[in-house]
């Protein structure tokens, strides 16, 4: 059964059962990031300025992940945070990168840094 969720007079959210049981059966702190991502994509753009910014603090971080390899690497020819989200769906984001595609998530507003550097 579907449950319906007005949102100020806009688009109707759905929740069904199973979207509302799945992400409990996942382990404390990790995610698939697949609603941030949604959410993302549907909050608006920041100012050229602002991606410029956050791409420039992408570049510059010298985080590493779990493996100790550097989060923000480039794999043909684009800039990721991480392994690419499809190479490693379930992920801690604070210690694996979100694994998104920087060009992308730097234009969201809804968008933030895994370790809060922007």
């Amino acid at each position: 059964m579907a449950k319906l969720y007005p949102k100020n007079n806009g688009p109707v959210q759905v929740e069904t059962a199973r979207t509302a049981i799945h992400p409990k059966s996942l382990s404390p702190g990790k995610s698939l990031g697949l609603v941030s991502f949604v959410k993302g994509m549907l909050s608006g753009q920041v100012s050229s300025e602002v991606r410029e910014t956050r791409l420039a603090i992408c570049r510059a971080c010298t985080a590493t992940d779990s493996k100790g390899e550097r989060l923000f690497r480039e794999i043909g020819g684009r800039a990721y945070c991480g392994e690419p989200r499809l190479q490693k769906l379930l992920r801690v984001d604070a210690q694996d990168g979100c694994g998104c595609e920087l060009r992308k998530k730097s234009l969201s507003r809804a968008a933030s840094c895994p370790i809060r550097k922007w």
